[in-house]
Protein backbone atom coordinates (compact mmCIF):
# COMPACT_ATOMS: atom_id res chain seq x y z
CA UNK A 1 0.00 0.00 0.00
CA UNK A 2 2.81 2.36 0.93
CA UNK A 3 4.61 1.58 -2.35
CA UNK A 4 1.44 2.29 -4.33
CA UNK A 5 1.02 5.59 -2.53
CA UNK A 6 4.61 6.51 -3.29
CA UNK A 7 4.14 5.59 -6.97
CA UNK A 8 1.02 7.71 -7.15
CA UNK A 9 2.86 10.63 -5.58
CA UNK A 10 5.75 10.25 -8.05
CA UNK A 11 3.39 9.99 -11.00
CA UNK A 12 1.50 13.04 -9.80
CA UNK A 13 4.74 14.93 -9.41
CA UNK A 14 5.89 13.92 -12.91
CA UNK A 15 2.55 14.85 -14.41
CA UNK A 16 2.75 18.21 -12.69
CA UNK A 17 6.14 18.77 -14.29
CA UNK A 18 5.18 17.51 -17.73
CA UNK A 19 1.67 18.97 -17.98
CA UNK A 20 2.78 22.48 -18.98
CA UNK A 21 5.10 21.02 -21.63
CA UNK A 22 2.32 18.80 -22.97
CA UNK A 23 -0.14 21.69 -23.07
CA UNK A 24 2.47 23.90 -24.78
CA UNK A 25 3.20 21.20 -27.36
CA UNK A 26 -0.50 20.82 -28.18
CA UNK A 27 -0.89 24.61 -28.39
CA UNK A 28 2.15 24.96 -30.64
CA UNK A 29 0.86 22.21 -32.95
CA UNK A 30 -2.55 23.84 -33.28
CA UNK A 31 -0.95 27.24 -33.81
CA UNK A 32 1.35 25.80 -36.47
CA UNK A 33 -1.63 24.36 -38.39
CA UNK A 34 -3.46 27.70 -38.32
CA UNK A 35 -0.34 29.60 -39.39
CA UNK A 36 0.40 27.06 -42.11
CA UNK A 37 -3.07 27.49 -43.62
CA UNK A 38 -2.78 31.29 -43.55
CA UNK A 39 0.73 31.30 -45.02
CA UNK A 40 -0.20 28.94 -47.84
CA UNK A 41 -3.16 31.16 -48.75
CA UNK A 42 -0.84 34.17 -48.84
CA UNK A 43 1.70 32.34 -51.00
CA UNK A 44 -0.95 31.21 -53.48
CA UNK A 45 -2.22 34.79 -53.79
CA UNK A 46 1.37 35.83 -54.51
CA UNK A 47 1.66 33.00 -57.05
CA UNK A 48 -1.44 34.21 -58.88
CA UNK A 49 -0.16 37.81 -59.05
CA UNK A 50 3.23 36.66 -60.30
CA UNK A 51 1.68 34.66 -63.15
CA UNK A 52 -0.15 37.77 -64.31
CA UNK A 53 3.07 39.80 -64.15
CA UNK A 54 5.04 37.17 -66.03
CA UNK A 55 2.38 37.04 -68.73
CA UNK A 56 2.54 40.83 -69.17
CA UNK A 57 6.32 40.72 -69.52
CA UNK A 58 6.36 37.72 -71.83
CA UNK A 59 3.71 39.32 -74.02
CA UNK A 60 5.62 42.60 -74.26
CA UNK A 61 8.91 40.94 -75.10
CA UNK A 62 7.61 38.42 -77.59
CA UNK A 63 8.23 35.29 -75.53
CA UNK A 64 4.71 33.86 -75.48
CA UNK A 65 4.73 30.38 -76.99
CA UNK A 66 2.80 27.13 -76.55
CA UNK A 67 5.11 25.88 -73.78
CA UNK A 68 4.68 29.08 -71.78
CA UNK A 69 0.91 29.09 -72.32
CA UNK A 70 0.58 25.50 -71.07
CA UNK A 71 2.71 26.30 -68.02
CA UNK A 72 0.76 29.45 -67.11
CA UNK A 73 -2.59 27.77 -67.71
CA UNK A 74 -1.70 24.88 -65.39
CA UNK A 75 -0.69 27.28 -62.62
CA UNK A 76 -3.83 29.39 -62.96
CA UNK A 77 -6.12 26.37 -62.89
CA UNK A 78 -4.72 25.50 -59.46
CA UNK A 79 -5.74 28.89 -58.06
CA UNK A 80 -8.89 29.06 -55.88
CA UNK A 81 -8.47 32.42 -54.16
CA UNK A 82 -10.41 35.67 -53.99
CA UNK A 83 -9.36 36.91 -57.45
CA UNK A 84 -10.78 33.91 -59.24
CA UNK A 85 -12.72 36.04 -61.76
CA UNK A 86 -9.65 37.81 -63.16
CA UNK A 87 -7.80 34.51 -63.18
CA UNK A 88 -10.55 32.81 -65.15
CA UNK A 89 -10.43 35.63 -67.69
CA UNK A 90 -6.70 35.16 -68.25
CA UNK A 91 -7.13 31.39 -68.36
CA UNK A 92 -9.69 31.77 -71.15
CA UNK A 93 -7.36 34.07 -73.09
CA UNK A 94 -4.57 31.52 -72.75
CA UNK A 95 -6.90 28.75 -73.94
CA UNK A 96 -7.69 30.82 -77.03
CA UNK A 97 -3.98 31.27 -77.76
CA UNK A 98 -3.31 27.59 -77.14
CA UNK A 99 -5.87 26.64 -79.77
CA UNK A 100 -4.06 28.71 -82.39
CA UNK A 101 -1.41 27.07 -84.59
CA UNK A 102 2.10 27.32 -83.17
CA UNK A 103 3.25 29.37 -86.16
CA UNK A 104 0.48 31.92 -85.61
CA UNK A 105 1.36 32.29 -81.90
CA UNK A 106 5.04 32.72 -82.77
CA UNK A 107 4.21 35.35 -85.39
CA UNK A 108 2.02 37.22 -82.91
CA UNK A 109 4.79 37.17 -80.29
CA UNK A 110 7.34 38.43 -82.82
CA UNK A 111 5.00 41.23 -83.87
CA UNK A 112 4.70 42.40 -80.28
CA UNK A 113 8.46 42.30 -79.89
CA UNK A 114 9.03 44.37 -83.03
CA UNK A 115 6.68 47.08 -81.77
CA UNK A 116 8.95 48.03 -78.85
CA UNK A 117 10.59 51.09 -80.41
CA UNK A 118 9.82 53.23 -77.37
CA UNK A 119 10.70 52.21 -73.80
CA UNK A 120 7.82 50.81 -71.78
CA UNK A 121 7.51 50.29 -68.09
CA UNK A 122 5.45 47.34 -66.90
CA UNK A 123 4.34 49.26 -63.78
CA UNK A 124 5.29 46.31 -61.60
CA UNK A 125 4.55 46.75 -57.92
CA UNK A 126 6.65 45.43 -55.09
CA UNK A 127 5.44 42.30 -53.35
CA UNK A 128 4.98 41.84 -49.62
CA UNK A 129 4.19 38.89 -47.39
CA UNK A 130 2.60 40.54 -44.31
CA UNK A 131 1.27 37.29 -42.85
CA UNK A 132 4.71 35.70 -42.98
CA UNK A 133 6.41 38.84 -41.64
CA UNK A 134 3.99 38.97 -38.70
CA UNK A 135 4.44 35.27 -37.85
CA UNK A 136 8.09 34.76 -38.66
CA UNK A 137 8.84 33.54 -35.11
CA UNK A 138 5.81 31.27 -34.91
CA UNK A 139 6.85 29.69 -38.22
CA UNK A 140 9.62 27.90 -36.31
CA UNK A 141 7.00 25.32 -35.27
CA UNK A 142 6.34 24.33 -38.89
CA UNK A 143 7.79 21.25 -40.52
CA UNK A 144 11.49 22.05 -41.24
CA UNK A 145 11.18 21.33 -44.98
CA UNK A 146 8.02 23.44 -45.26
CA UNK A 147 9.61 26.24 -43.24
CA UNK A 148 12.69 26.14 -45.45
CA UNK A 149 10.63 26.48 -48.65
CA UNK A 150 8.56 29.34 -47.23
CA UNK A 151 11.64 31.24 -46.10
CA UNK A 152 13.23 30.62 -49.50
CA UNK A 153 10.19 32.23 -51.14
CA UNK A 154 10.59 35.21 -48.80
CA UNK A 155 14.25 35.61 -49.82
CA UNK A 156 13.48 35.36 -53.53
CA UNK A 157 10.64 37.91 -53.24
CA UNK A 158 13.22 40.31 -51.81
CA UNK A 159 15.32 39.82 -54.96
CA UNK A 160 12.25 40.49 -57.13
CA UNK A 161 11.63 43.78 -55.34
CA UNK A 162 15.22 44.81 -56.02
CA UNK A 163 14.66 44.12 -59.72
CA UNK A 164 11.57 46.33 -59.66
CA UNK A 165 13.71 49.15 -58.28
CA UNK A 166 16.26 48.57 -61.04
CA UNK A 167 13.55 48.62 -63.69
CA UNK A 168 12.17 51.90 -62.39
CA UNK A 169 15.67 53.40 -62.43
CA UNK A 170 16.32 52.45 -66.05
CA UNK A 171 12.85 53.60 -67.11
CA UNK A 172 13.45 56.99 -65.49
CA UNK A 173 16.87 57.16 -67.10
CA UNK A 174 15.36 56.91 -70.59
CA UNK A 175 13.68 60.28 -69.98
CA UNK A 176 16.74 62.06 -68.60
CA UNK A 177 17.49 65.30 -70.40
CA UNK A 178 20.75 65.46 -72.31
CA UNK A 179 21.22 61.69 -72.48
CA UNK A 180 23.02 60.63 -75.65
CA UNK A 181 21.28 58.32 -78.15
CA UNK A 182 23.80 55.58 -77.32
CA UNK A 183 23.15 55.81 -73.57
CA UNK A 184 19.41 56.03 -74.21
CA UNK A 185 19.62 52.74 -76.11
CA UNK A 186 21.66 51.17 -73.30
CA UNK A 187 19.12 52.28 -70.67
CA UNK A 188 16.27 50.96 -72.81
CA UNK A 189 17.98 47.59 -73.25
CA UNK A 190 18.78 47.41 -69.54
CA UNK A 191 15.11 48.03 -68.79
CA UNK A 192 14.08 45.16 -71.08
CA UNK A 193 16.77 42.86 -69.66
CA UNK A 194 15.65 43.64 -66.10
CA UNK A 195 12.05 42.79 -66.94
CA UNK A 196 13.08 39.53 -68.60
CA UNK A 197 15.23 38.63 -65.59
CA UNK A 198 12.28 39.48 -63.32
CA UNK A 199 10.06 37.10 -65.29
CA UNK A 200 12.62 34.29 -64.98
CA UNK A 201 12.96 34.84 -61.22
CA UNK A 202 9.18 35.05 -60.81
CA UNK A 203 8.74 31.74 -62.63
CA UNK A 204 11.14 30.12 -60.18
CA UNK A 205 9.09 31.41 -57.25
CA UNK A 206 5.86 30.22 -58.86
CA UNK A 207 7.29 26.74 -59.32
CA UNK A 208 8.71 26.72 -55.77
CA UNK A 209 5.33 27.58 -54.25
CA UNK A 210 3.80 24.83 -56.38
CA UNK A 211 6.14 22.33 -54.72
CA UNK A 212 4.85 23.14 -51.23
CA UNK A 213 2.39 20.41 -50.11
CA UNK A 214 -1.06 21.52 -49.05
CA UNK A 215 -1.25 18.97 -46.23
Amino acid sequence: MVINDILLLVLGWLFGLLAPAIVAAIRDKREAEVIKTALLEELHELRQRLVHNVFIIERKHGSVNHDFIKWAQLVLKQYKGVNINSTESLTQNLSTLLNLPKEEVDAMAQSLKENQDSPRNTDLRKHSLPMLEANIQAARNLDPILRGKILEVKTRVGFLNELIDEGRYYFKLTFEGGITPANHQIAKQNLIDTHIFYAARAKNIIDLIGEIPEK
